[in-house]
């Protein structure tokens, strides 16, 4: 027994491989919980998939459909034949623009031009109340309000974003870069989880089944940090905070933060298996060697 004892990792290798252990876990909860914030951000697919929500669309459609009817009642104009100008596939057209513009910002540093509204139809109608004498306010400002409706609708806090975009662009000039390093970090931490995953190898090499203990260790810990990650994900999506800033906004993050963390926690519960699993097996050789040792 003693031989066997010799030949096992010394204490000080079993020292250095928890520390590695818990290093992997560490790394690889950045790694996930890093691509996580990088989809968020820069995920022209996910920001364009949440732009073609049935529920967004239909919200917004009521919305611009209710805020017409209160507009027409205080402009004289006709409720009927502008809501008859505004269709669902106009405004996928226009989320579907503005997620573009938004995620260029984000990845590029610069958005382009903010796609508009087109207003050629409901242009006909006002001016047409205009000429029947029926509205209350000058057309071009008619116009300009409706537009404005339409394009906050879809793009909550679009001139402040627009604003800040601006900004963001004018004052970082190197934001390119800047994306560019956010985009590496779940990279770096993939290396550094291998570089530990081979460190614990390494460490274990003459008890070389040790190491199940020590990759399951890691892997339920970095699953469990992940989903607590998606708790955090979940409560962010029910914050009253953005409900208070805009109604469309929250429903948008709602849409956004549901797909990241189905996904997320996903990967989460994965890890918490595998993690278990190897713990599961070494507990099944040890209990093997045990019962070997004392028949």
């Amino acid at each position: 027994m003693s031989g066997i004892q010799a030949r096992g990792a010394t204490k000080a290798e079993r020292v250095c491989a928890w520390i590695a252990a818990f290093l992997l876990a560490a790394f690889l909860s950045v790694t996930i919980l890093g691509m996580t914030a990088v989809q968020m951000i820069t995920s022209a697919g996910l920001h364009l998939n949440v732009a073609a929500d049935e529920g967004m669309l239909d919200r917004q459609y009521r919305q611009i459909c209710d805020n017409i009817d209160e507009m027409a009642a205080e402009y004289g104009f006709s409720a009927e034949n502008v809501k008859a100008t505004i269709s669902r596939d106009e405004l996928k057209e226009m989320n579907r623009k503005s997620a573009e513009w938004w995620t260029g910002l984000l990845t590029e540093g610069e958005g382009g031009v903010f796609p508009r509204w087109n207003i050629g139809a409901i242009q006909d109608i006002i001016y047409t109340a205009a000429e029947e004498k029926t509205l209350t306010e000058d057309a071009q400002n008619v116009i300009s309000d409706l537009r404005e409706m339409i394009e906050d609708t879809v793009f909550p806090l679009r001139e402040t974003t627009i604003t800040f975009g601006s900004k963001m662009a004018r004052d970082m000039a190197d934001i390119r870069g800047i994306i560019r390093a956010v985009r590496q970090l779940p990279m770096l931490g993939l290396a550094a989880s291998l570089a530990c995953a081979g460190l614990i190898m390494l460490l274990l090499g003459r008890e070389i089944f040790l190491s199940l203990k020590y990759y399951g260790t890691a892997l339920a810990a970095a699953g469990i940090v992940t989903l607590a990650g998606c708790i955090g994900i979940l409560v962010m999506k029910s914050d009253g905070m953005l409900q208070e800033a805009s109604a469309g906004l929250a429903e948008e993050f709602r849409a956004l933060f549901g797909k990241l963390a189905l996904g997320t926690g996903l990967v989460g519960i994965l890890l918490v298996v595998a993690g278990y699993l190897c713990l599961f097996c070494f507990s099944r050789k040890k209990k093997r060697e045990t019962a070997g040792s004392e028949a």
